[in-house]
């Protein structure tokens, strides 16, 4: 008998349509991939989508994609950076109570991604495309929360790119959670003189926070119009993030 696995990407969620268009595309590009390889090893993949909230269908229903085509086994494959609530509270709770329900299928959930190279280089990539002539100075944006592994995991991700990219400064601050304030780190970037900033996110996709970006950043503006500033783009559905995103579910597969 061929072993049957079902496979469910499983994405935070929003109400921004190009932010769901990339996960999709995303996601249809790694199933590809990855039905290449199952094919190739004597396996049967059958894929479901899912997202944590505020927008359907839910991880329960893709569950119930799987359990219908007859998998002997779910691997849950989240599409998030760091390990934080969502990862260590929300879908466990959501696996668990699964398992309950069907504890002939095992269930198993992949890890958040976390420090790896691949996203950083991506990442790099996306602030050297609105980069000039001209040095640039950045503030890198994580999303925040209040797990400090996570914190100390984006600090680790900053100091590689300062090591590794062209600018000439690189600070850290957050849109929400306990660390500093985003916009308290412009400040300070303003009162150094720095003239030309590039505000690059680290978030995967579009959503309501890239959405929010340019309304915060021009009420910040307002008063300061001597300072220049761009907002880069999130990581998107790069290339590089298909690969890792297929040899990380390779690897549990």
């Amino acid at each position: 008998m061929m072993d049957h696995i079902g496979v469910i990407f499983v994405g935070h969620g929003t109400r921004n349509a190009q932010g769901i268009s990339e996960f999709f595309d995303l996601t249809r590009r790694i199933q590809q991939k990855l039905t290449w390889w199952a094919t190739r090893m004597g396996r049967v993949l059958t894929y479901a989508t899912a997202f944590l909230e505020l927008v359907g269908p839910d991880i329960p229903c893709a569950m119930q994609t799987c359990l219908n085509a007859g998998v002997h086994r779910i691997v849950v494959v989240p599409f998030f950076l760091f390990e934080a609530g969502h990862m260590k509270q929300d879908l466990p709770t959501i696996i668990l109570n699964a398992s309950r329900l069907y504890p002939e299928i095992p269930i198993d959930l992949m890890d958040a991604i976390g420090v790896d190279e691949r996203f950083m280089r991506v990442l790099i990539e996306r602030m050297e495309q609105l980069e000039g002539e001209q040095p640039l100075s950045v503030l890198l944006l994580g999303r925040g929360n209040r797990e400090s592994s996570a914190q100390r995991e984006f600090e680790i991700i900053a100091q590689w790119v300062r090591n590794q990219s062209s600018v000439a400064r690189l600070e850290v601050g957050y849109l929400a959670g306990d660390s500093v304030n985003w916009l308290e780190v412009l400040d300070g970037m303003a009162e150094s003189r720095d003239t030309h900033i590039l505000i690059q996110p680290y978030l995967w996709f579009h959503g309501w926070l890239t959405d929010q970006i340019p309304r915060w950043l021009t009420e910040w503006q307002a008063s300061r119009p001597c300072v220049e500033t761009m907002i880069g783009a999130p990581l998107g559905t790069h290339p590089v993030l298909v690969d890792a995103m297929v040899a990380r579910a390779m690897s549990v597969l």
